[in-house]
C-alpha cells in the first residue's frame, strides 16, 4: 500500500494496485515505488496530479522530458558510495511502470466523458503524445545487457568450491553444520536456482530415490513465514533432475544429519530446507552475507560476486554444453528457458552471446599463438 508522509493511504495508486492483484506482491511493490516517484515529482513541482488529469491540461514536453524523466533516472538509494543514477534496466522498468499508471489514470477519466465531448478527443490525442515521449525515453537494451552479472571462470569456480568445502581448513565458518549448509547452498545455486527459489524450497521438494529431482513450485503466500520480506517463486515451476550420485548424497546427508541441528534451535520447527542459525527460514540478507564473506576472504573472486553470479555461471555452462552437443540455437533457447524457469525465450540470448564472445576469445588466442609460434621458428631459418 502506498501511503502519504502523514501515513494515510493515497487513493488512486492503491486502486491501481488492486487492478494488479494477479501479480506477485513484489511486482506490485515495484510498481508502487515507481508511482511514488511520480507523486513526489508532482509535490516537488507544486501541482496536484489529480487536478491536472481532470482538467485535461495533462503535461507538457518540458515537464515529461525535462523534469519527470530525470527524476526517474535519479537514484534514491542510500549507500556508503552514493549512486547518482539508477541502472539502465531499472530506469526502463520505472518508465514503463509510470507509463502504465498514467495511462490507467487518464483512461479512468476518459470513460466518464462522452465520446462526442471535445475534451475527450483532445485528452486522447495528448495521451498518445505522452505515451510516445515515455516510450522514446527507454534506453537501448544493449546498455542494460552489459549490466548482466558475469559468471565465473573455470579457475574461479574451482576456487569457490574449494573455499566452501566443509573439510577445507581455511573455511570462513567455524561451525561444522553451517559449513555443510553453505556448501549445499552453493551447489543448489549452481543448478540455476534463483535465491527466492532456494529460500522457498521445502524438504518435501527434494525427491531422493531411484530418480532424484528438485521440485521448484509456485505456492500461495505462506502467512506463517516469519521473514519480513517473504520470498516467492514468480516464474515457471519446474523439475530439475539430480543425476549425479555425489550430489544426491550431499543433499541426503544434509537433510538427515545437519538440518535437524538447525531445526532443533526453533521450538516451532520448520519444513523449509535451508534454515538460519536460529532454525528459521533463511533470509535473503543471510544469503548475501555468505557471498560477501567469500569475496572478502579471497580477492580472486569477482567484485560483483553474488548469488546471481552462480545463476549466470549455470546458464553459461549449460549454453556451452548444449552448443558442443550440436543443438541448434532456437532449441537451445527453449532448453535454457526451461532449466532457468523463464517464459521469455529472448532473455536467453544474452547467455548465447556470452558464449559466442568466449569462443571468439579462444579462437583469437589460438590464432595469436600460431603467429608467435611461426615467428619463433624463423630463428632456425638460414638467411
Amino acid at each position: 500500500m502506498l501511503v502519504s508522509p502523514n501515513g494515510l493511504p493515497v487513493i488512486e495508486p492503491n486502486i491501481f494496485a488492486l487492478t494488479q492483484r494477479g501479480l506477485a506482491w513484489r511486482s506490485i511493490e515495484k510498481k508502487l515505488r515507481a508511482i511514488a516517484r511520480v507523486h513526489l515529482w508532482a509535490d516537488k513541482n507544486e501541482f496536484d496530479l489529480t487536478e491536472r488529469i481532470l482538467s485535461g491540461r495533462l503535461f507538457s514536453e518540458s515537464e515529461i522530458n525535462g523534469s519527470l524523466l530525470p527524476a526517474l533516472r535519479r537514484s534514491h538509494q542510500k549507500r556508503k558510495v552514493q549512486q547518482l543514477v539508477v541502472a539502465a534496466k531499472t530506469y526502463n522498468a520505472l518508465v514503463m511502470y509510470v507509463k502504465e499508471y498514467l495511462v490507467w489514470r487518464i483512461n479512468s477519466h476518459l470513460v466518464k466523458l462522452s465520446a462526442s465531448d471535445s475534451r475527450f478527443q483532445a485528452i486522447e490525442k495528448k495521451l498518445r503524445v505522452i505515451i510516445n515521449w515515455l516510450e522514446d525515453a527507454v534506453l537501448s537494451m544493449s546498455s542494460a545487457r552489459n549490466e548482466v552479472s558475469k559468471g565465473l571462470t573455470h579457475e574461479q569456480l574451482h576456487l569457490l568450491l574449494a573455499l566452501t568445502h566443509p573439510d577445507y581448513s581455511g573455511n570462513s565458518w567455524r561451525s561444522v553444520d553451517i559449513r555443510h549448509r553453505n556448501h549445499l547452498i552453493i551447489h543448489l545455486l549452481l543448478c540455476g536456482l534463483r535465491p527466492a527459489e532456494l529460500q522457498t524450497l521445502r524438504v518435501e521438494d527434494l525427491l531422493i530415490g531411484a530418480i532424484s529431482a528438485i521440485q521448484v513450485k509456485r505456492r500461495p503466500h505462506d502467512h506463517e513465514d516469519p521473514r519480513l520480506k517473504s520470498p516467492e517463486v514468480k516464474r515457471s515451476g519446474r523439475l530439475i533432475p539430480i543425476v549425479d550420485s555425489q550430489f544426491v548424497r550431499l543433499i541426503d546427508h544434509y537433510i538427515m544429519k545437519w538440518r535437524p541441528r538447525f531445526e532443533d534451535r526453533n521450538a516451532s520447527g520448520s519444513d523449509y530446507l535451508i534454515l538460519s542459525d536460529e532454525g528459521n527460514p533463511l533470509s535473503y540478507s543471510s544469503i548475501a552475507e555468505i557471498f560477501s564473506t567469500l569475496k572478502q576472504q579471497d580477492q580472486r573472486l569477482p567484485r560483483n560476486f553474488s548469488a546471481k553470479t552462480l545463476r549466470h555461471c549455470f546458464s553459461g555452462s549449460m549454453e556451452r554444453k548444449l552448443r558442443y552437443s550440436g543443438i541448434e540455437e532456437d532449441r537451445r533457447k527453449e532448453i535454457l528457458a526451461y532449466l532457468r524457469g523463464d517464459s521469455d525465450l529472448e532473455s536467453q540470448q544474452v547467455y548465447i552471446q556470452e558464449e559466442i564472445k568466449e569462443q571468439a576469445r579462444i579462437a583469437l588466442q589460438r590464432h595469436q599463438a600460431d603467429i608467435f609460434q611461426s615467428t619463433s621458428s624463423l630463428e632456425d631459418v638460414p638467411f
